[in-house]
């Protein structure tokens, strides 16, 4: 499954200048960043500094009030099928969740497209397949295991070959198997040119795939550094 087939063409996500507030509180302050392709950017910071909202913030689920986020030069809310999200990870325990191929197809859902495209079993196949779980496509997603059902919604957000995949905690409560298999996901995205934005506690498993690594404290750039190590 190749994500992108001219990554020469891909243009670059950059946010500038933003403000976030929520419930009357500055939560993000003048924030800038610019994600190019196959950049692996690491975003760090204490609980609290502001890292989720300014994922939520990209990917359009919170709203900024100052600043701009653009592809290219085209602003955001046009291009909101160039990004994938996936949310910090939360256990589903119900017996009656869906199935994995269930919740990956709802990726293709939402920006204005009310129905599944006529390939959709294979998008959802392929989907499954980067992520090592194609042979578990009709499980039900409570019968997984927390690093799989992580998987499963990274799944979600590949389905609609995203250019930019912004990622919340993704190896959070995660064991080293699936540390490992993360990484090579993630390397074989950077090598397709798909823009990374993670925010991690921690990257030790990935330090090889880092290319930078932003540091924020209390909604503000504290820091920012250039990885040797990285995929540049």
């Amino acid at each position: 499954m190749r994500l992108i087939e001219d990554s020469h063409q891909l243009p670059r996500l950059k946010v500038s200048g933003l403000h976030v507030n929520l419930g009357g509180h500055p939560i993000i302050r003048n924030v800038s960043l610019t994600l190019k392709p196959g950049d692996v950017i690491a975003l760090k910071g204490v609980n609290g500094s502001g890292k989720s909202t300014l994922l939520k913030a990209i990917a359009g689920i919170v709203s900024y009030h100052k600043g701009s986020i653009t592809v290219g030069k085209v602003p955001i809310a046009s291009q909101r099928l160039s990004i994938g999200y996936v949310p910090q990870h939360v256990l589903v325990n119900s017996p009656m969740s869906a199935t994995a191929s269930e919740v990956v197809a709802t990726g293709l859902l939402g920006s204005g497209h009310l129905f599944f495209p006529r390939n959709k079993a294979q998008q959802i196949q392929q989907a499954l397949h980067m992520v090592g779980l194609a042979h578990r496509i009709k499980d039900p997603i409570h019968t997984f295991s927390g690093g799989q059902q992580q998987r499963v919604l990274i799944a979600r957000a590949l389905i609609r070959t995203p250019a930019f995949l912004l990622l919340d905690e993704p190896l959070s409560g995660s064991d080293q198997q699936f540390k490992k298999e993360f990484a090579v996901l993630l390397s074989t995205l950077a090598q397709q040119k798909v823009a990374v934005l993670i925010a991690l506690h921690e990257e030790s498993a990935l330090s090889d795939l880092i290319t930078h690594t932003i540091f924020l404290h209390e909604g503000e750039v504290a820091a920012t550094s250039v990885c040797e190590k990285g995929l540049l």
